[in-house]
């Protein structure tokens, strides 16, 4: 039932609250007739008389009305299609059920709303409680389509051309587009602008592009309004230039135009306008489309993490790639580190499955390839260089011209030398000891991590390469000797699964995603201090499980 008929209450509340506002208000009865409630209120701000047409979700009073004013005065804060008035910067957490109404809207709101539109230059701190209008966030694109585009530079000149790399395509008449905006040249053939990435090579289909800049910010936010404003500025792209893909040819024409980023700030943004034309059975058919962009570049995707810029320089080295160290590799190369070394002995199983951070397409795969691909797969510009060995069994490796060298002096000289930081996640203590030791020499930072079997405990660490002592030393001396309570472990023994290469442990795999994801920030905070931030304590003790059964995880600090 319609929450104006389900508490009708509630409804003559809010008509009561209108008429004490002084303002004169209609209900919609053919929209009231389908379960929808539209009030059309009369409002006067200072001289103008506004008509406003206010639509009640269905959720209310969870979620706020929206109102719509054809005669509202424009401004960043009216979106100039609907005419709606972005009212909330964040509406989800700016609406208050227990208080707010729509009465209460137009008195503060609305009303403060038309005022800054009326006098846009003068500043007002209620601007930062406003949402500006963005239309690429309310394009009519097609569903699952995008083409990524790799730079921040604006086009000086106004058309040209240019090319982008795509999937290929099978059926072009409903199938998703998606690809990289390659190059872009302007109408003298200068380029503008490359992709540097590397991203546009993924994709195998190059296909010729038109582009134009608009003068003017979208007018439209379907596909036959832009193209409209487009060829009113630039008549020559009403004429199509197909591609033939297929049984389908297409004709992609790029959209630069501006957008207010912030109060004052605008940006160059992109969209694409594909037309597609075929035949079927002799008939002739044809659609015109939008394709989002999107945009794979640094200042972008920092901006949401500033405190994790400059990342891209360090150098890591992950040793063990299981259940911990998979996590840990996925975690930096998310956060922006570029360069790693891998190392790891073994290949993925299924078993491994529960606890490893992807599934069943890398299973046969060593695991520094399948950790190596994945991450190339979710990521650009890395540099991975993968080693299927084992430390303290592995007595040479061949290098790719055929020679071989020692694995202890390639250890040293070629991983442990050559990083800014080394990750243990092999969980082994002589292997522990022994690359400890080795960073040490090397004045190379060190992190280790480990988890108790059953994931009932675990432990991050890091030795410093300016600490004068060894901390996994200090640290296990001391908890060899009982200095450091004994960490919850499962009392179950070690389970050999068949086709397993030796006994293993038991533990859920988000339990030692806790054990993970700390060393992560522990490796960030040795890498990026200064903006990230320095964790106080140099080896960290977690607590998953008490009286045999889990709990919330309680972390302990030490320093050395």
């Amino acid at each position: 039932m319609a929450w104006f008929l389900d508490q009708p209450e509630m409804l003559q509340g809010e008509l009561d609250r209108l008429a004490a506002l002084g303002t004169k208000f209609d209900i919609d009865e053919d929209a009231k007739a389908r379960g929808i409630l539209v009030i059309d209120v009369k409002y006067c701000i200072d001289d103008a008389e506004l008509q406003l047409e206010c639509s009640f979700p269905p959720e209310y009073p969870y979620f706020p009305p929206e109102i719509r004013c054809k005669e509202f005065p424009p401004g960043r804060h009216l979106e100039p299609f609907g005419k709606s008035l972005c009212i909330f910067a964040d509406k989800n957490n700016s609406w208050d059920i227990a208080h707010d109404t729509l009465a209460g809207l137009i008195k503060d709101q609305v009303t403060r709303i038309y005022r800054i539109h009326k006098n846009p230059d003068e500043i007002s701190s209620f601007e930062n409680e406003l949402e500006g209008y963005q239309p690429s966030g309310q394009l009519l694109a097609e569903e699952n389509s995008i083409i990524v585009e790799t730079s921040d530079c604006e086009p000086s000149a106004s058309k040209g051309r240019g090319y982008i790399q795509l999937s290929p395509i099978k059926d072009g008449t409903r199938e998703a587009i998606r690809g990289c905006l390659s190059q872009v040249f302007d109408e003298e053939g200068k380029l503008v602008f490359k992709d540097e990435t590397g991203y546009s090579k993924r994709f195998s289909f190059r296909c010729p592009i038109r582009w134009v800049k608009l003068s003017k910010p979208l007018s439209a936010v379907d596909p036959e309004g832009i193209f409209s404003q487009l060829v009113a500025e630039f008549p020559c792209m009403n004429e199509p230039t197909y591609l033939k893909i297929g049984k389908v040819s297409v004709d992609i024409i790029g959209v630069c135009f501006k957008e207010e980023a912030a109060r004052g700030q605008f940006e160059a943004n992109w969209l694409f306008l594909i037309r597609r034309s075929w035949k079927r059975k002799g008939k002739p058919y044809g659609t015109i489309s939008i394709i989002r962009s999107d945009h794979l570049h640094p200042n972008q995707l920092l901006a949401r993490t500033p405190r994790l810029v400059g990342l891209a320089e360090a150098t890591v080295a992950i040793i063990g790639l299981g259940a911990l160290g998979s996590q840990v590799a996925f975690q930096l190369a998310r956060a922006g580190v570029k360069n790693f070394y891998l190392v790891d002995r073994d290949h993925l199983q299924v078993g491994n499955l529960q606890r490893w951070i992807f599934g069943l397409p890398f299973v046969g795969m060593s695991k520094v390839q399948a950790v190596g691909q994945m991450l190339h797969q979710g990521y650009t510009g890395l540099s991975i260089q993968a080693f299927k060995l084992e430390i303290g069994g592995t007595p040479s490796i061949t290098l790719e011209d055929g020679s071989k060298v020692l694995m202890t002096k390639f250890l040293n000289d070629e991983i442990i030398r050559k990083s800014d930081l080394v990750i243990d996640c092999t969980a082994m203590l002589n292997v522990n000891q022994y690359l400890s030791h080795l960073c040490k020499s090397h004045e190379t930072d060190f992190v280790w991590c480990s988890a108790t079997n059953g994931a009932w405990g675990g432990i991050v660490g890091r030795s410093p390469a300016s600490y004068a002592d060894d901390v996994w030393l200090k640290f296990n001396d001391e908890y060899g000797n009982r200095k450091i309570p004994e960490i919850s472990t499962e009392p179950s023994a070690f389970v050999q699964p068949k086709g397993c290469f030796h006994p293993t442990f038991t533990g859920t795999g988000f339990d030692l995603d806790t054990i993970s994801i700390m060393a992560a920030r522990m490796a960030i905070s040795i890498l990026q201090g200064e903006t990230y931030g320095i964790l106080e304590h140099d080896v960290y003790v977690v607590e998953q499980w008490a009286d045999k059964e889990p709990i919330a995880p309680r972390w302990k600090g030490f320093r050395y």
